[in-house]
């Protein structure tokens, strides 16, 4: 089901069609909402102890692509926003660049809307997605199992 949802997602995500019919300030307030949504789902899945990594992944890739159409439609709503954004593969990349903190540079916001919804996102990302990424890596670790043998050659 896990990666069903994943291919889903990634369908959804380029086929949906958006159209810019909004305005703004419409568009500003769907984003809170929605930031609003995925922040109390992710609080809900953390707190969820037996849900599998796989739907915390889920949840993750779909935080991921709900930006990333945020990015995408701030840029084809108001023109000058950011440079070098004009697909949505653009700004799915634009966004994992992002939350991984890496920032090639290539695409960037250039207008002061953009950067205001991107001090937004970079503060979701920081409390709500590291989170999610920090449960995940904890319970791949657990589902490991403990680290029984030392590798470094130290000891003790």
């Amino acid at each position: 089901m896990d990666v069903a949802g994943t291919v889903l997602m990634t369908l959804a995500y380029y086929i949906v069609p958006l159209e810019d019919d909004r305005s703004l300030w419409v568009r500003v307030g769907l984003l809170c909402a929605v930031l609003a949504l995925l922040a109390v789902l992710i609080v809900r899945q953390l707190k969820r102890a037996s849900d599998p990594v796989g739907r915390l992944i889920l949840v993750l890739i779909g935080a991921v692509m709900t930006l990333s159409i945020v990015f995408f439609m701030l840029a084809i709503t108001v023109q000058g926003q950011f440079e070098g954004l004009e697909t949505r593969t653009d700004a799915l990349y634009f966004t994992v660049i992002t939350m991984a903190t890496v920032g090639y540079g290539d695409i960037h916001p250039t207008g002061q809307i953009s950067r205001a919804v991107m001090v937004l996102t970079v503060s979701f990302s920081v409390v709500f997605v590291a989170a999610l990424a920090s449960t995940i890596v904890a319970r791949l670790r657990r589902a490991v199992g403990p680290d029984t043998e030392d590798t470094t050659g130290e000891g003790g």
